[in-house]
C-alpha cells in the first residue's frame, strides 16, 4: 500500500504549482493532509513542466523524511503525451500517489494504474501507488460509480468545479453550491458505495476566507471527506471545520453509551431528547473516530 502518513485524513489537499520551488516550504509548513505537486493546469507548457518534475523529485530527496503530509502529484492528462514519462519518473521516489486529471470512464483509470504496474515491476520498486481521479466532465459524473471502482489502487474522488461547469455551460454560484450538487452527491454516493474518499471541490477566491469557511461548513454538513485547497491559508480553516468539535464529540459519547444500555431490551434509546437507533450510533462512532484520530494527529 502507498505509505501511510497522518493516517488515512484527506480534510485538506493542497495544490502547489511545481514549477514554483519557492512555494514548497511555506505548503510543507501548512501540514496539509494531502500536498499535491502540480505538473497540470498550473505549469506553462514546455521545459517548466520537466522542471517542475525535478523540483519535486529535488525536494523529496532533500527533505522527504521531514514532510508530515502524503504527497501526491497532479500529473498530466493521457492525451497530452507527457503522463507515460511522469509515472515513468516517479516510480521508486516517495511519493503516496498521483491524481489524474481528465477521467472520463473507468478504462482511463485503469490505463493509468497498469502504467503504474509496468513501471513498479520494472523497477522492482516496494512502493504501490494510490491514485486520486478527479471528476471533472460530464463524461466522468456520468461514469463516477465506475470511475471509483476502476482500481484498487483508488483512495479517493474529487470534484473538480471549473473544468465541470465549462463541460456545462453552467454558471457558478457564489459558493459553487446547487450548480453542481448532482454531480458532487452523485460522486459522494460513488464514494460511499466503494469505500473510498470524497474530496469537495476548490474555492477560487482564495483570499475570501468567510466564503471559504461556508463552503467547507457546507462540505461538512454534505458528508464529504475533505476539501482541495489553492491558498495555504485555506489548510488550517479546512481542517478545523472538518475536524469534529469537542462537543460533537461529547454528543456522540453521550449517544453511543446510550446505545451500549441494553438493560430495557430495545435497540431504540433516548439520548439528547432524541430516538437513538443503529443509523444514529453508526454516525456517532464516526465522529469518534475522526475526533481521536486528528485530535491525536494534532497532539503527536
Amino acid at each position: 500500500a502507498a505509505k501511510e502518513k497522518g493516517g488515512s485524513a484527506m480534510r485538506s489537499v493542497l495544490f502547489v504549482p511545481a514549477h514554483r520551488y519557492d512555494y514548497f516550504a511555506k505548503a510543507i509548513a501548512t501540514a496539509p493532509d494531502i500536498i499535491v505537486f502540480d505538473l497540470e493546469d498550473s505549469v506553462p507548457a514546455g521545459q517548466s513542466k520537466i522542471d517542475a518534475r525535478e523540483n519535486i523529485a529535488r525536494l523529496l530527496e532533500e527533505t522527504g523524511a521531514d514532510i508530515r503530509s502524503k504527497v501526491y502529484v497532479r500529473i498530466n492528462d493521457i492525451d497530452s503525451n507527457l503522463m507515460f514519462d511522469e509515472l515513468e519518473f516517479f516510480v521508486g521516489t516517495a511519493v503516496d500517489g498521483f491524481m489524474v486529471p481528465k477521467s472520463y470512464r473507468a478504462e482511463d483509470v485503469e490505463t493509468v494504474a497498469k502504467m503504474l504496474t509496468t513501471f513498479e515491476r520494472r523497477k522492482s520498486c516496494e512502493r504501490r501507488y494510490a491514485l486520486m481521479p478527479l471528476i471533472e466532465t460530464a463524461d466522468a459524473v456520468v461514469n463516477v460509480h465506475e470511475i471509483a471502482r476502476a482500481s484498487d489502487r483508488v483512495s479517493g474522488l474529487a470534484l473538480g468545479s471549473e473544468d465541470l461547469l465549462a463541460a456545462l455551460g453552467a454558471v457558478a454560484s457564489p459558493h459553487y453550491y446547487n450548480v453542481i450538487d448532482h454531480a458532487r452527491f452523485s460522486m459522494l454516493l460513488a464514494c460511499r458505495a466503494a469505500g473510498i474518499i470524497a474530496i469537495d471541490t476548490v474555492y477560487i477566491a482564495v483570499h475570501d476566507y468567510d466564503g471559504f469557511k461556508i463552503v467547507v461548513t457546507k462540505t461538512k454538513e454534505y458528508g464529504l471527506d475533505g476539501v482541495l485547497c489553492l491558498n495555504p491559508r485555506q489548510v488550517q480553516i479546512a481542517n478545523d471545520i472538518l475536524t469534529p468539535s469537542d462537543e460533537e464529540y461529547a454528543s456522540a459519547l453521550t449517544i453511543l453509551r446510550a446505545g451500549e444500555d441494553k438493560s430495557d431490551g430495545t435497540p431504540v434509546k433516548m439520548a439528547d431528547k432524541k430516538f437513538i437507533g443503529p443509523p444514529i450510533i453508526l454516525q456517532a462512532k464516526r465522529v469518534v473516530e475522526k475526533y481521536q484520530r486528528y485530535r491525536g494527529e494534532k497532539n503527536g
